[in-house]
């Protein structure tokens, strides 16, 4: 609801809320805002990957933060049987060559 009246589509900047019913400019925990739907929702749309800092929706993940294909997030750091490629900030299961998996690093 803006200025205290129920509308069907939340306007810009803000999304619609399924769990607070209320349009909002910061989705609730576990929830990601989508630009193109004005919604906020459970996953991302194809092609996108949410990022639980900011619970919105990117087509690139934020600087300093790895895609997650197998999750569809955004990731600080990459979950323990990944393998974080700083060349294109991906969490992979493979090195890209000419790169080696560093064992000390797990």
């Amino acid at each position: 609801m803006i200025d205290n009246t129920c509308v069907t589509n939340c306007p810009s900047p803000n999304y619609a809320d399924p769990s607070s019913k209320m349009c909002t400019s910061f989705c609730s925990a576990g929830l990601y805002a989508n630009n193109d739907t004005r919604t906020c929702n459970e996953t991302c749309s194809t092609g996108k990957f949410g990022y639980s800092l900011t619970r919105m929706c990117y087509t690139s993940c934020p600087e300093y933060t790895f895609s997650n294909y197998a999750s569809k997030s955004c990731e600080e750091n990459c979950p323990k049987d990944l393998l974080s490629d700083f060349t294109i900030m991906n969490c992979t299961t493979i090195c890209p060559v000419p790169y080696f998996k560093d064992i000390k690093a797990g």
